[in-house]
C-alpha cells in the first residue's frame, strides 16, 4: 500500500462504510484526479475494502502521469493516462468519481482554468452514457458560495451566495459552479443520480505543504523549525480529516438515497491565530507572530447539518488532526 498513506487508517475507513461496499461488488470505477490528496485517500480505501470483503471491482485512474501513484500495486487498479480534457477510455464504469480539480490559485491565467473545469467535466461525463451506469460524484467546493457573510455561523446548501465575476480569482468559484450545472443536466438528461460533493478544508497524510493554504504553511513552518507569519489571523476556518473525508465521499455516493447537494467538511471552527498556536504547540515549533490586523477574504464554514442526518460525523477532532498528519510528516 502507498506509505504515504497510513493503512490502519485506511482500512478503519473501509470497514465503517462496511455493508455499502457491496455495491461495487463486480462493478468498475472511474476516478478522475486519482493521483491527488483526495483521490488518493479514495483509491486508497477502495482497494482495501475490494480486498476485504472480496469485492472482484475495478478502478480506472486517470491521470497524466501514473508515477504519482507508483507504490499503489494491485491487480484491480488499471491507469488511464491522459489530460482530464481529451481522455478517452475503452472500458465502461459503472460508477464515476469526478475529483480533478486544479488546486485553487488567484494568480492562475482564469481563462485556463475554467477551460479544464468545463471541458474536464464534458469530457467525463461522456462516459457515464452507457446503458445502467449506476451513480457520479462530483467534487465540488464550498466556493460556490461565494464570500460568507458575518453573522452566517456555516453556509447551508441551499445558501446562493453572490460572486462578483470580475473579483481577481473569481474563475475558480465560477468554474465550479459551472462544473455543478453541466453535472447536474447531464445526470437529468441520461437518468442516473448525481452526488455532488462542496468540499471545503481538510487536513491529513499525503497533504502537500503547499504555502498558499493556512494548515499547510503552517506544517511547512513548523518542518523548518520557523515561526509562523500569519495574516489575518481573525478568520475562521475548519478542517475534516482525511480518513473521515474518505468515509464521507465513499458513504455519500454508495447510499442507495441521498441529497444531490452535500457540504463535506467540519463545523469546528477556529479562527487562524488559534490554529497557528495549536499547530506550534502539537509539532513543538516556535511560537506563531502576531497577525497582522488584516481582513482580507472571509470565514469558510459549512453547516453539515445534512450531512449529520445522514449519519456522517466529524470522528476525528483537529487536535488529533493535526498529530496524526504532523506525526507523518516526521516520519517521511
Amino acid at each position: 500500500m502507498q506509505p504515504e498513506l497510513p493503512y490502519v487508517e485506511l482500512e478503519a475507513a473501509a470497514d465503517e462504510i462496511g455493508g455499502l461496499w457491496q455495491q461495487l461488488a463486480g462493478r468498475r470505477v472511474m476516478v478522475t484526479g486519482g493521483t491527488g490528496f483526495i483521490g488518493k485517500w479514495l483509491v486508497g480505501t477502495f482497494l482495501v475494502a475490494n480486498r476485504k470483503f472480496e469485492l472482484d471491482a475495478r478502478i480506472d485512474i486517470i491521470t497524466r502521469s501514473s508515477a504519482r501513484l507508483s507504490d499503489f500495486r494491485d491487480e484491480s487498479l488499471s491507469f488511464v493516462t491522459g489530460d482530464v480534457r481529451s481522455f478517452q477510455s475503452s472500458q465502461a464504469p459503472d460508477f464515476i468519481i469526478h475529483a480533478a480539480t486544479p488546486v485553487h490559485n488567484s494568480t492562475e491565467d482564469g481563462i485556463e482554468l475554467l477551460d479544464l473545469l468545463g471541458s474536464g467535466t464534458a469530457n467525463t461525463l461522456r462516459h457515464a452514457e452507457k446503458p445502467g451506469f449506476q451513480r457520479s460524484l462530483l467534487l465540488s467546493s464550498g466556493a460556490v458560495y461565494g464570500p460568507q457573510p458575518a453573522g452566517l455561523a456555516g453556509f447551508p446548501e441551499t445558501w446562493r451566495g453572490e460572486i462578483d465575476w470580475l473579483a481577481h480569482g473569481a474563475a475558480y468559484a465560477q468554474g465550479k459552479r459551472q462544473t455543478e450545472a453541466m453535472s447536474l443536466l447531464h445526470a437529468r438528461r441520461h437518468g442516473y443520480p448525481l452526488r455532488c460533493a462542496r468540499g471545503f478544508a481538510f487536513t491529513g497524510p499525503g497533504q502537500p505543504l503547499d504555502p498558499r493554504f493556512a494548515i499547510s504553511s503552517l506544517f511547512a513552518d513548523a518542518l523548518h523549525g520557523r515561526s509562523a507569519q500569519l495574516r489575518c489571523g481573525g478568520l475562521r476556518r475548519s478542517y475534516l480529516y482525511a480518513a473521515d473525508l474518505a468515509v464521507w465521499l465513499w458513504t455519500y455516493l454508495l447510499l442507495p438515497h441521498a441529497p444531490e447537494f452535500l457540504n463535506v467538511g467540519s463545523d469546528q471552527a477556529v479562527t487562524l491565530d488559534q490554529l497557528a498556536v495549536l499547530v506550534a504547540e502539537i509539532c513543538g515549533a516556535p511560537p506563531p507572530a502576531a497577525a497582522e490586523d488584516m481582513r482580507q477574504g472571509s470565514d469558510y464554514i459549512p453547516d453539515i447539518s445534512t450531512a449529520r442526518a445522514l449519519g456522517l460525523r466529524v470522528s476525528t477532532p483537529l487536535d488529533q488532526s493535526i498529530f496524526k498528519t504532523w506525526s507523518h510528516h516526521g516520519r517521511r
